[in-house]
């Protein structure tokens, strides 16, 4: 029995010799918040200014998936069918080793079509565009969809707020709202106030 116990207890120590004399994982910096905000223009009068069909601004960390819905989904008349209304974003901004954002999204605004209250029929529009492109802070970026419309975009850090460490949770919306730099507009939405 005593050799069995030499054994393990010499195994034992070399196990916490091997272990106490590794190196301990190099901390990795803090990920900054930013806000991204993304309009949507729509030439509508040759000559005119542009109109902002839709101006959602998302607050989120790097390397994490975000998400922004405004509307919903309503039912078809004629089945159990679902049809989104409103805007949907979804996507990530990865910060690169040069200190620049890359954006991956996919951008979807729907809407009923209104026709007359006689007509048996429903017409559902949806247009999604999915976009990748990389943008430095505070930079300002317009991407041409069409020959009527464009997304105009821009990457803010938020250096008020706390930085978030790897390990951690992304904070909920309650934590944002108590940020002294942003004000609230539902759940992962921040707007900066002037």
């Amino acid at each position: 029995m005593k050799p069995l116990r030499f054994l393990l207890n010499a195994m034992l120590a070399t196990l916490l010799t091997l272990v106490s004399h590794q190196e301990a994982p190099a901390e990795q910096p803090p990920q900054q918040p930013f806000v991204l905000t993304i309009r949507v223009l729509e030439q509508r009068d040759v000559g005119q200014k542009p109109v902002c069909v839709s101006a959602p601004s998302i607050s989120a960390y790097p390397n994490r998936p975000f998400a922004f819905v405004s509307g919903g989904e309503i039912p078809s008349k004629f089945d159990d069918s679902l049809y989104l209304i409103g805007t949907r974003v979804e996507g990530v901004v990865k910060l690169r080793k040069d200190g620049q954002f890359q954006l991956e999204a996919q951008y979807t605004l729907g809407q009923q079509r209104p026709l007359p209250a006689a007509t048996e029929s429903e017409i559902f529009h949806n247009e999604t565009v999915h976009f990748k492109t990389v943008l430095k802070d505070r930079e300002s970026r317009t991407l041409q969809v069409s020959a009527t419309r464009s997304y105009a975009l821009k990457i803010e850090t938020v250096s008020q707020l706390t930085p978030l460490k790897p390990d951690q949770p992304q904070p909920s919306s309650h934590e944002l709202k108590s940020a002294s730099s942003v004000q609230q507009y539902g759940s992962g939405q921040v707007k900066r106030r002037r």
